[in-house]
């Protein structure tokens, strides 16, 4: 008897692959093999069927006897910086719905001297341990468990199940530490990905400010919220608005496309324009009609839809993938879209969900599966460029809707044509020695 592969398409819709779901895997057949070399026998199954390099790999020779993640090195394609193997989906599927085991805390690890690591905290989730223990955006750890934080030890602060940290102050090369101990245990967390949706106003101006950190979409309160959201600001009948998603990361594609139909013009929602388009491996591309590769807005949403022509857009190095997708699937609707921050991470393919049958069930594999495009045919490979290049301070991170935020405060100045607030604080500009360390973020587009 065949076993069917249940596949998930991320930034596609799962219908779209049902069809072409393989269900010639008879892991019987290989019984007299161990289970890596069974399930690298499935990999390789896959890279040389759905992946989106299939015909780059289509000559790749592993060895089965290694671990499958190793065993899955081989087979990506020198620029798949994405596709993976978890033995528990936890982590992923997390980006999903927004259920995590966490302190609720999001953190840039900078180095600052050779043997000194320091830990700014960007957000913190409502609700959360962190939030619960009075940590804040702005706050910079240098303390763990008593232990000073390196190299070495750093990340324990996200992975141990309990930490004691202290916080502090670093300025013109002097370090203040507190007395404070704050001590947190890891929750699970319904994360609310919407950390402020305000209305500032700036002279006769009312200006509409989303800080959005993640495409969540849990089927049942996260999108609605978000229509919420928007809707408070089109009922304050704001004249511009500014989408803060420098520290976004992606999501669920789901959630890029409901954003994205309640910001765009209201006659191209209505008509259920090209938010994106998908290219997959020729072979699937054959498969696939033309409107099963195409995502479109949803009219769903155009009770609380903005109709904006113009966006600004706050964005970061992590600006990537379902983030990326909503500023370049607006981009040729809209007269302006104006970046201010950093280019986007370029993250331009989308990955599929694929469960093996069996004992394999073990590892849930994503592989990259197609490469998207906006309604002109444009990609965001190497990122999209700020229309303003402006960086946050290294040491000081104002409270979100603050106007000393430099990416915030340099929106308002072209909204309002005043010059910016400087910092009040005396603090050195973000050109000092505070060497950013590699972020451990996943840029993940996931459909559902």
């Amino acid at each position: 008897m065949k076993r069917p592969i249940r596949l998930l398409a991320l930034l596609a819709f799962s219908s779209l692959l049902s069809a072409c779901t393989k269900d010639d895997i008879r892991p019987e057949e290989d019984s007299n093999l161990s289970l890596n070399e069974r399930m690298n026998k499935f990999i390789e199954s896959q890279m040389k069927d759905i992946y989106f390099w299939a015909e780059k790999v289509k000559n790749t020779k592993a060895n089965l006897d290694q671990e499958p993640e190793t065993f899955l090195e081989a087979f990506r394609y020198k620029e798949d910086l994405w596709s993976s193997l978890e033995e528990n989906e936890t982590e992923t599927r997390s980006l999903l719905d927004g259920k995590n085991k966490t302190f609720g805390y999001q953190i840039q690890f900078y180095q600052i001297r050779d043997s000194l690591i320091c830990g700014m905290i960007q957000y913190v989730y409502k609700g959360s341990p962190a939030e619960k223990a009075g940590l804040m955006r702005g706050d910079m750890i240098f303390t763990n468990n008593g232990k000073w934080l390196t190299i070495n030890n750093y990340t324990r602060i996200l992975t141990d199940e309990q930490v004691v940290l202290k916080t502090g102050i670093f300025s013109w090369d002097t370090l203040f530490v507190s007395k404070q101990d704050y001590a947190l245990s890891q929750e699970i967390l319904e994360q609310d990905p919407i950390l402020l949706d305000t209305v500032l106003s700036v002279g006769n101006k009312k200006i509409g400010y989303l800080v959005y950190c993640q495409f969540y979409d849990d089927h049942s309160t996260s999108l609605p919220r978000l229509s919420q959201a928007i809707g408070r600001m089109k009922t304050a009948s704001v004249d511009e608005f500014i989408l803060d998603l420098r520290y976004n990361p992606g999501g669920a594609e789901t959630a890029a496309r409901h954003l994205s139909s309640l910001l765009a013009p209201t006659n191209n929602v209505r008509n259920e324009d090209i938010l994106i388009r998908k290219q997959w491996n020729p072979t699937y591309q054959r498969k696939l009609s033309s409107e099963q590769s195409v995502t479109r807005f949803d009219p769903d949403v155009l009770a609380e839809n903005l109709d904006l022509r113009r966006l600004y857009v706050l964005t970061g190095g992590n600006t990537a993938s379902a983030s990326e997708v909503v500023i370049s699937g607006l981009r040729p609707y809209l007269s302006e879209m104006i970046l201010i921050g950093s280019d986007t991470y370029g993250k331009y393919v989308g990955m599929s969900q694929i469960i093996p049958p069996g004992d394999l069930q073990k590892w849930t594999f994503w592989p990259v599966t197609f490469a998207y495009f906006n309604a002109n045919g444009e990609d965001v490979k190497g990122g999209i460029a700020a229309t303003y290049t402006i960086q946050e301070y290294s040491n000081f991170l104002p409270p979100f809707g603050d106007r000393e935020d430099p990416l915030l405060g340099k929106a308002l100045e072209l909204i309002s044509g005043n010059q910016p607030v400087i910092a009040s604080r005396s603090i050195p500009a973000p050109t000092t020695s505070w060497k950013p360390l590699q972020s451990t973020t996943r840029h993940l587009l996931l459909g559902q």
